[in-house]
């Protein structure tokens, strides 16, 4: 099935969804680390789940480096904080989907199905 990339700073969160999703036939990868994020685009996932507030850096920054190396990657944004502004500068980056956090990993796989 396709490659999907996590990129989550809690651990907990990271594993739980990356055990559900892999259970799901989802080939994922992971990372907890705007850095190591944005190096794992390389590997031109089919996927990303990016949370906005990583230890390093703003995940918008995944979304925007996506969107400037024209990857065919399509990418869900999670957060917990969905004021106005933030809300603008994700419509202006065209993400695939935002989820409010808590994320279930169900939500995800079915986001992902749909849009296939």
């Amino acid at each position: 099935m396709n490659l999907l990339l996590i990129v989550e700073d809690d651990a907990w969160t990271r594993y739980a969804l990356e055990r559900l999703l892999q259970s799901r036939g989802w080939n994922v990868l992971t990372a907890s680390t705007l850095g190591d994020g944005l190096s794992l685009l390389e590997r031109r996932p089919d996927w990303i789940v990016v949370d906005l507030r990583l230890p390093d850096g703003n995940g918008e920054s995944i979304l925007r480096r996506v969107r400037e190396l024209n990857l065919p990657s399509r990418v869900i944004v999670c957060t917990s904080i969905m004021d106005q502004d933030r809300l603008e500068r994700l419509e202006a980056l065209r993400p695939d989907a935002v989820l409010n956090k808590p994320v279930e990993a169900e939500d995800i796989h079915q986001i992902c199905l749909q849009a296939q």
